[in-house]
């Protein structure tokens, strides 16, 4: 059993007793050069490292005209502190190039692995503590080489260090194989999902009922009982454009909730990290007022089609953003049947349509007026509602079990790389 000492730093803890503890200058020092014989912009990515920013699509690309021998050098095998580095760590470069001046560059000034050092500077341990040091501005926090160059980082002989990150590398493949599997089940869960949602709302649950042609292509055979109805004949769509020049400047602590895009995950309302409006602002717009048994949808942008059943007001009286549209169904619909057939392979084709069809896409009326319904007896909608509320409730519970081992693997790989980053794992046991 190997011999353990104190390092006297916290967030490292006890490491082997041939192990150094010093402080990052004495290893790394910071790059400060500019252009490069290699001219490739590179961005920095959390789980890619430094990459060529013409790989990247969401990024901000810069002008044309830029002058990027005035940019960073960046050369192979340095590290690079981002503005992200608060939640991700440091990044590595496998390529020259140049990169943002707001970015910082070190490299190393004594032999070392580079694969040992990468994983160091991404462990959660790392990232926590090198946050405890810095001030907090933007969305997070800057940090500076100054800040890192005085800390103090495990050193192991080299050959331990390449042993280490040789033993990680496998075993986080390992773990990130098992991470796709759940990823995968999730996904055909999430199909499957759909397959029955669609089944029933278009074909009813009586396998035996004789059908008819609808006469619409996407619709095909339906029940011989059901009927086709033009959607905006039974549903009342509306939504708020602008709100008269509202500004986040006068959301209040408590109010009126105003509900935007971000309060629908997964489809359905999350009443978490909630806005408020006073409420002469929400007596505004008294017609997007929300009652319960109203559908919401996301009519603008990327999440276009989402949508979510307002089931209870947990707040009480509450309002949406201008992202969102409210439905209330007729008499002659019931909510949750109109909620699951916006969630249909049928519904959502026609949102990748517009999606693919338009810069920023949106759902408007004009968009609503195309769409046909078909409509079982209301009974019969209630029957199927009631039917998918608990079929898509076991689906989910079985969805949660896979993003639960997926947060354990992480905390599992997480608590392994600290492990053996400080040493007080041995991997050659």
């Amino acid at each position: 059993m190997r011999v353990m000492k104190d390092s006297g730093v916290e967030w490292i803890g006890i490491v082997p007793q041939e192990w150094e503890v010093e402080k990052a200058r004495r290893f790394f020092i910071q790059r400060t050069s500019k252009g490069n014989e290699t001219l490739i912009l590179l961005s920095a990515t959390q789980s890619r490292g430094m990459r060529p920013q013409e790989e990247l699509e969401s990024v901000v690309q810069v002008g044309e005209n830029a002058d990027l021998r005035q940019f960073r050098t960046i050369h192979k095998n340095d590290f690079v502190i981002s503005l992200r580095s608060f939640q991700g760590g440091f990044e590595f470069s496998e390529f020259e190039g140049v990169c943002s001046p707001a970015y910082q560059v070190f490299f190393n000034s004594k032999p070392i692995d580079f694969g040992f050092y990468k994983l160091l500077f991404k462990s959660h341990s790392f990232i926590t503590q090198i946050n405890s040091l810095t001030i907090g501005i933007r969305e997070g926090k800057n940090i500076k080489y100054e800040t890192f160059a005085n800390m103090q980082l495990p050193v192991p002989p080299l050959f331990e260090q390449q042993q280490i990150a040789d033993y990680l590398d496998k075993k986080c493949g390992e773990i990130d194989a098992l991470v796709t599997l759940q990823q995968q089940m999730i996904a055909e869960l999430e199909a499957y999902k759909l397959s029955v949602i669609s089944e029933a709302v278009m074909r009813g649950l009586n396998p035996d009922a004789p059908l008819k042609d609808s006469g619409i292509d996407w619709i095909g055979q339906i029940p011989q009982h059901w009927e086709i109805r033009n959607l905006s004949k039974i549903i009342w769509l509306r939504s708020r454009l602008g709100w008269r020049g509202l500004k986040a400047e006068e959301y209040v602590e408590s109010g009126y909730p105003f509900l935007s895009a971000f309060n629908i995950v997964d489809n359905k309302l999350v009443w978490d990290d909630l806005n408020f409006i006073n409420k002469e602002r929400y007596d505004e717009s008294p017609e997007i007022k929300l009652s319960v048994g109203d559908v919401l949808i996301v009519k603008d942008g990327a999440g276009i089609g989402k949508c979510a059943i307002v089931d209870s007001l947990p707040f009480g009286e509450s309002t949406v953003n201008s992202s969102l549209g409210v439905i209330t169904p007729s008499q002659e619909l019931d909510s949750t049947f109109l909620y699951y057939f916006l969630l249909s392979d049928s519904f959502q084709r026609m949102v990748l349509y517009l999606k693919n069809g338009m810069g920023v896409p949106h759902l408007t009326q004009t968009n609503m007026r195309s769409v046909n319904i078909q409509t079982p007896p209301l009974a019969e909608q209630q029957e199927i509602a009631s039917y998918l509320d608990h079929k898509c409730s076991d689906i989910d519970k079985l969805i949660e079990l896979k993003r639960q081992k997926i947060e354990e693997l992480g905390a599992y790989k997480r608590s392994l790389i600290f492990e053996c980053v400080t040493g007080k794992r041995d991997v050659n046991q």
